[in-house]
């Protein structure tokens, strides 16, 4: 990751503010640290105190989770096909609201895009929508 990512994430994990120490945040900087040298089980003892490591984790699962969320707000403007996923995404939810003139329009939406950018693989996937 780059610097701008990892401030883009910093930012994203403490948009909302918790009154005690984020243990995400604590694995992802001994990640991001240790780079080669880190290890599952060192980490677990520094922030776990327990003998049950399902805890450490379900930790490390929701920080790849919250990262990946991260990577894609921060870059869905810039890369155009994850720009139209996410106008396919907002129909599928649109759709599944039974929001269908909403949906119709982020469709139609996706479909320019993905023409545009020829991104073929959606178009069949639009098309098999109508």
């Amino acid at each position: 990751m780059t610097k701008h990512d990892v401030r883009h994430f910093k930012l994203f994990t403490s948009r909302l503010e918790y009154g005690y120490d984020r243990k995400d945040l604590k694995l992802f900087d001994i990640i991001r640290t240790k780079n080669e040298d880190f290890s599952d089980q060192q980490s677990f003892q520094k922030l776990y105190n327990k003998k049950n490591i399902n805890s450490y984790y379900r930790l490390k699962n929701r920080l790849l989770e919250h990262l990946n969320k991260s990577l894609i707000v921060q870059h869905f403007n810039k890369e155009e096909n994850i720009a139209c996923l996410f106008l396919f995404m907002v129909y599928n939810f649109h759709l599944s609201r039974q929001n269908y003139e909403v949906a119709k329009y982020y469709l139609s939406l996706a479909e320019i895009y993905a023409k545009r950018i020829e991104f073929i693989e959606l178009l069949d996937i639009i098309y098999s929508e109508y």
